[in-house]
């Protein structure tokens, strides 16, 4: 069902936001607005300083 969805809004010459899922036309690479897009960037920014161990240990020393 999620194809025929996606086939849907290509014909419409829409697409659909990485981050919330909202159809939208005109975007920020591939998000529906600046702000999914910075919420984004912020998730993975944190995703990526969770996973770095040096990270994580200057943290839980001060």
């Amino acid at each position: 069902m999620f194809l025929t969805n996606e086939k849907k809004l290509a014909n419409k010459g829409m697409t659909r936001c990485k981050k919330c899922g909202k159809e939208y036309q005109l975007g920020t690479r591939n998000f529906c607005s600046q702000l999914c897009y910075e919420a984004d960037i912020q998730n993975r920014i944190i995703e990526a300083s969770m996973e770095d161990p040096s990270h994580t240990k200057r943290i839980s020393k001060e």
